[in-house]
């Protein structure tokens, strides 16, 4: 941040918490509906905004805080502080139950499992009599500190304070390891797991985390306004908070503010359009949703970006070849950050999991694939493939398109399980092993069609590649100074791969803003990135040109000079025949020839199915 936007923020919160000073009471209490609104939405923003998962029942955690706040105000003498730590974790316990549930299905189905909780909490509450049924819970005190009431002028500071301290622990964890992983999960689930991510682990704790988040604005809301009520638990209140995400701006942070000052406090400011609220909520959305489909701090952020790139354009730098390392740019990994700087800048350290023993060229199998099968109903699209890959190696799989290239990809990085089979890792039988554990024994891969997170920059979705080499979780990603070490190491590694593929000019660029060539590049870069003994390439040479050709083979060679293994499959019979120790060939999902390249150039089937008579 700039010293000028470091200004323009302290002011910001000057005037912020200078407002309880000159605000009347009815402007003063509505600043603090609208600010413990914004608290329930920062928590929503985390799980639909950031975690990709569209809750319509978010408000059911909502009431579950205002509703343990209020009773237990009712019931015990217990400081509020307590019963606001109690609706987080009720909150918490009610979205692990729920998320356990919903998030092993997909799509709409999640959203429905959502609103099937929101309907069962606001029945129960309206049924039981402890819960005040209809009429709700008033006379929700205010002390907080078990030292007597407090004003709503301190009220408001403490909303203010919960509102901040959430925007800011979301925009931090936005930069940071598991940022990263959401960005990928919400793209490409795949490519999250490929990467090293649990996602349903990842999704569960984001869930729980958000919804915890929305409890403590549940139990400040009880607590401002001194009643609670079933309307505040219904269908039209998780669609409010929806709407405020949406028209603020997902994955910003502020939006939630934003949103909430939009959907709650202007139709309170202005009570002629209470009566038209829904219609005035639908229009408003549906602008937003046409017109400025990033809400609107997303389309000021966007706006700066764009406006900041303008001027510090200059002109355009011609393209570096990549560098020549005199030592390996990602032969080691990141320590788990503990802020040191020597632990930062140490090339040499050992990897977060502990090193991996790299056997020597020609020693037993790192893979081995025997007997591997896969049908789709009728169609068979690998039969009886056998392949092996040993250390220091690197194995071409050719064939014409549809030959089961990377269906076999698919199947030995856990993305597909195959009809029979197995397949091996070492000594390890890994045939039903997910892939994020497959990721993490030490594979990397990429994809045919390029797969990168279009609101990562190059460097970012580099550093999503030594996702499972570091630690980092979503409370720590969520507080800057504690994973500062760890990303500083990261920060340092991804600068060297970038400039050992020659693209440290697009670090801070988007992937949609380079050519289609340096997007394979930066998938390759990703995969370096883990420190993988195996990378499995998916077509590395599609779009690049020949000088591009040329450089990606002195680095595949690099690469297996470094004792790494490398599956490559690819169209390009010259970068094929001029690196491969091995070639398998495939046709219609059947293996025809392994051996030298060399070998397969000669064998007369080989030619007629795929290499052609002039090969």
């Amino acid at each position: 941040m700039s010293a000028r936007h470091r200004w323009a923020a302290a002011i910001a919160l000057a005037a912020v918490l200078a407002w309880p000073l000159q605000a009347s009471s009815f402007w003063l209490g509505l600043s603090l509906t609208v600010t413990t609104y914004a608290i329930a939405a920062v928590g929503l923003d985390l799980v639909y905004g950031y975690g990709g998962m569209l809750s319509l029942g978010h408000a059911a955690f909502f009431g579950i805080g205002a509703y343990t706040v209020a009773i237990g105000s009712r019931e015990t003498e217990l400081p509020g502080v307590v019963l606001l730590a109690g609706a987080c974790l009720l909150a918490a316990v009610g979205a692990l139950v729920v998320g356990l549930v919903a998030l092993r299905t997909t799509g709409y189905y999640f959203s429905l499992l959502t609103l099937a909780a929101a309907l069962i909490v606001a029945s129960v509450i309206k049924g039981v009599d402890w819960t005040g049924g209809p009429s709700g819970v008033g006379g929700v005190d205010r002390n907080l500190l078990g030292t007597g009431e407090l004003t709503v002028a301190s009220m408001y500071v403490i909303a203010v304070a919960a509102v901040l301290g959430g925007i800011g622990f979301v925009r931090s964890l936005r930069r940071s390891r598991q940022g990263r992983a959401l960005a990928a999960l919400r793209v490409n689930p795949a490519l999250a797991a490929a990467v090293g991510v649990d996602v349903l682990r990842l999704k569960l704790g984001t869930f729980v985390l958000g919804c915890a988040f929305t409890g403590l604005g549940g139990g400040l809301f009880a607590q401002s306004l001194a009643y609670v009520s079933p309307e505040f638990v219904g269908l039209t209140q998780s669609i409010q908070f929806l709407v405020m995400v949406v028209i603020g701006g997902m994955a910003t942070g502020w939006g939630a503010l934003a949103g909430a000052v939009v959907v709650r406090g202007i139709p309170e400011a202005v009570q002629s359009l209470r009566d038209w609220q829904l219609l005035a909520l639908g229009l408003l959305t549906l602008v937003v949703l046409v017109r400025f489909r990033l809400g609107v701090v997303g389309t000021v952020e966007a706006w700066v970006r764009r406006r900041a790139a303008s001027v510090s354009a200059g002109p355009t730098a011609a393209r570096p070849g990549p560098a020549v390392p005199t030592t390996p740019a990602v032969g080691s990994d990141e320590v788990a950050g503990d802020g040191s700087g020597a632990a930062a800048a140490d090339a040499g350290a050992a990897p977060a999991d502990g090193p991996w023993e790299r056997p020597a060229a020609g020693s037993a199998p790192l893979l081995d694939v025997s007997g591997l099968e896969r049908r789709f109903g009728g169609v068979t699209a690998l039969s009886g493939v056998d392949l092996q890959v040993t250390p220091g190696q690197i194995h071409a799989l050719i064939g014409p398109n549809g030959a089961g290239k990377t269906t076999f990809i698919n199947l030995v990085t856990g993305v597909d399980r195959p009809t029979a089979g197995r397949i091996r890792w070492r000594d390890r039988d890994i045939t039903r092993e997910p892939p994020h554990r497959r990721a993490r024994l030490g594979m990397a891969r990429t994809f045919q069609l390029v797969a990168l997170c279009p609101e990562l920059t190059v460097a970012e979705n580099l550093a999503l590649g030594a996702y499972h080499r570091t630690r980092t979780g979503v409370l720590r990603g969520g507080t800057r100074l504690l994973a500062r070490g760890e990303e500083r190491a990261v920060h340092e590694r991804v600068l060297g791969v970038l400039d050992r593929l020659g693209l440290a000019h697009l670090a801070d660029r988007r992937p949609d803003e380079i050519p289609v060539g340096q997007r394979r590049l930066v998938e390759v870069g990703r995969a370096l990135m883990a420190d993988a003994e195996l990378l499995l390439l998916d077509e590395p040479a599609a779009g690049l040109n020949e000088t591009e050709t040329n450089e990606l083979a002195r680095l595949l060679r690099d690469i297996r000079a470094e004792g790494r293994s490398i599956l490559l499959v690819e169209h390009d019979m010259r970068l094929v025949m001029d690196i491969s120790d091995v070639v398998t060939v495939l046709d219609f999902g059947v293996p025809l020839r392994t051996g030298t390249p060399d070998e397969v150039a000669r064998d007369e089937q080989v030619v007629a199915a795929y290499l052609g008579v002039e090969a």
